[in-house]
């Protein structure tokens, strides 16, 4: 014996329901898709992916750097006890300058920065002097009496040189680009011109 065929209203009814199940499909793919921050899933940061910019263009570690690596980072602070970071600047040009009172040639390089800085502290080029070994007192008293505005951070132990291998050669500095990585690194005392030419090369990436 034949079956009855389904009639018009139970068609309809089976449209209705496919229609039902197939909107609760497509709302279960968009929550997943788009989570609560409205972040496709396809944007969600890798595994250990890490947490600021900072911690994404510079390196951990020590040794010597060559142009195009990655700066190391490094923890220290101010003269007045604040905390610095060299990744507290990251996407920004830097320059690390190591000094200290007692080197002639920094005495004879520091206008020169100093002029670089005041010409180029718009662009976002920072700045840090780091003090070799010495205390704040020394490094404040030493930036009062030549009128340098730029940020002077300690060294006190040593250990960010022997990070960068600065070795007995002050001043020593390096030209760290937008991306985090050194694109100049320069021992001895610079002039004004060659400070131009570095940050010429430096700020090209941005």
């Amino acid at each position: 014996m034949s079956q009855p065929n389904s009639t018009p209203q139970t068609q309809s009814s089976y449209a209705t329901i496919l229609g039902a199940v197939a909107l609760v499909i497509l709302a279960l793919v968009l929550f997943f898709a788009f989570r609560d921050d409205g972040t496709s899933s396809a944007e969600a940061p890798a595994e250990g992916a890490a947490a600021t910019a900072g911690e994404t263009i510079f390196a951990n570690g020590s040794g010597t750097l060559a142009v195009g690596d990655a700066a190391w980072n490094f923890e220290t602070t101010d003269v007045n006890g604040n905390p610095v970071s060299l990744a507290d600047f990251a996407g920004q040009p830097i320059i690390i300058n190591y000094w200290a009172s007692w080197c002639g040639p920094c005495r004879i390089e520091f206008p020169h920065l100093q002029e670089a800085y005041n010409e180029y502290q718009d662009e976002g080029v920072v700045l840090l002097a780091v003090n070799q070994q010495e205390d704040s007192a020394t490094a404040i008293d030493y930036f009062r009496e030549l009128g340098l505005t730029f940020t002077p951070v300690l060294d006190e132990d040593g250990e960010i040189g022997r990070q960068y291998q600065i070795g007995r050669t002050l001043p020593t500095t390096f030209f760290i680009n937008a991306e985090g990585e050194v694109s100049v690194v320069h021992r001895g005392p610079m002039t004004f011109g060659q400070i131009e030419g570095y940050l010429a090369d430096t700020l090209e990436t941005q």
